[in-house]
C-alpha cells in the first residue's frame, strides 16, 4: 500500500484470509485500501464494516437511493410548477398590461381622494391655527416692547446712578493710592534720616571721610520730605475732593432713587419676557408660512 501497488490475498480457508487480513486492518488506510470480498468468518473483521464488500455494497446502495429519492421529489415539484404555469398562461390569456395599470392606477386616486381630502382640511384648519397663534405671538411681542419702552427712563436713571457711582469708586481708589504713596515716602524719608543719624553720631575722622555721603543723604532726605509733603498735599485734596463728591453724588443718587418707579430686577424680567416673545412670534410666523 505504501508503494501504491495492489495485493490480492487468497488462501484455501475464509478464516485463514480473516486472519491474515486482521494483521493490517488495525494499521492506518484510507477507505477502499482494504477490502474483504465475500463474506467474513472471523468476527473480528465483522467488526469493521467499512473493509467488508457487503457492507460498502450496502452503504453505496444506499447513498444511491437516496439521492434517487431526492431526484424524483424534484422532478415531481418541476412538474407541478410547470402545471401551474399552464394554468397561470391560460388564466392570463387576452390579458392588457396597460389597461391593468391604467385601472390600478384610477383605483389607487380614487381610493387616495378621501385622504388627500382629509389632510387638506387638516392643513386648512392647521394654517388658520398658525396664523391666529402668530397674531397672538406678535400681540405678545408688542406688549413685551411696550414694557420695555415704558421702563426705558428708569433704565436710563439707573444707568446714570452706576455712572455716578463708578465715577465716586474711581475716586476713592485714586485718593488710597495717593495716601499709599505718602505712606512708602515717608517710610523712605525715615530710613534716609535714621540713616543720616548714624553716619553724623560716627567719630569726627569717619565723618570727615563721610562727608560727600553725609552730604548726599541730606539732600536726598530734603528731596523725599519735599515729595512726602507734596504727596500728602495733594492726598488731602483728594481726599477733599471725594468728600464733596460723596455729598453731591449722594443727593444725585437719592433723587434718581425717589425718580424711579421700579426695580432693576424689573429690567431683566421685562428685557427675558420680550425676548421669549420673539423667539415665539418667530417660530410662529414659520409654522404659518
Amino acid at each position: 500500500m505504501m508503494s501504491s501497488l495492489r495485493i490480492l490475498l487468497v488462501s484455501a480457508t475464509n478464516i485463514a484470509v480473516d486472519n491474515a487480513l486482521l494483521g493490517v486492518i488495525a494499521s492506518r488506510h484510507k477507505p477502499g485500501q482494504l477490502v474483504r470480498v465475500g463474506l467474513p468468518h472471523h468476527p473480528d473483521v465483522l467488526k469493521h464494516p467499512e473493509v467488508c464488500l457487503p457492507d460498502l455494497v450496502r452503504s453505496r446502495l444506499a447513498e444511491v437511493e437516496q439521492e434517487q429519492r431526492a431526484i424524483e421529489d424534484r422532478l415531481l415539484e418541476l412538474r407541478q410548477s410547470d402545471e401551474e404555469l399552464s394554468q397561470l398562461q391560460s388564466a392570463a390569456a387576452g390579458f392588457d398590461a396597460a389597461e391593468y395599470d391604467k385601472a390600478t392606477r384610477l383605483i389607487a386616486v380614487r381610493a387616495a381622494i378621501p385622504g388627500l381630502a382629509a389632510a387638506m382640511a387638516d392643513a386648512s384648519a392647521s394654517a388658520r391655527h398658525c396664523g391666529s397663534d402668530a397674531e397672538v405671538r406678535r400681540a405678545d411681542v408688542n406688549a413685551a416692547d411696550e414694557r420695555v419702552q415704558q421702563l426705558a427712563a428708569d433704565c436710563l436713571r439707573y444707568a446714570e446712578i452706576d455712572r455716578v457711582q463708578h465715577e465716586l469708586d474711581e475716586l476713592a481708589a485714586a485718593t488710597d493710592d495717593l495716601r499709599a504713596q505718602v505712606v512708602l515716602a515717608r517710610r523712605a524719608a525715615d530710613h534716609m534720616e535714621d540713616d543720616l543719624h548714624r553716619q553724623e553720631a560716627d567719630a569726627l575722622l569717619v565723618r570727615m571721610r563721610a562727608r560727600g555721603k553725609i552730604k548726599r543723604l541730606k539732600n536726598a532726605l530734603d528731596g523725599e520730605r519735599q515729595r512726602t509733603a507734596e504727596l500728602d498735599r495733594r492726598a488731602r485734596e483728594a481726599a477733599e475732593l471725594v468728600a464733596r463728591r460723596q455729598s453731591h453724588s449722594a443727593a444725585q443718587i437719592e433723587r434718581l432713587n425717589d425718580a424711579t418707579v421700579c426695580s432693576r430686577a424689573d429690567f431683566k424680567t421685562a428685557d427675558a419676557v420680550l425676548a421669549s416673545a420673539q423667539q415665539a412670534s418667530e417660530r410662529a410666523d414659520a409654522r404659518a408660512r
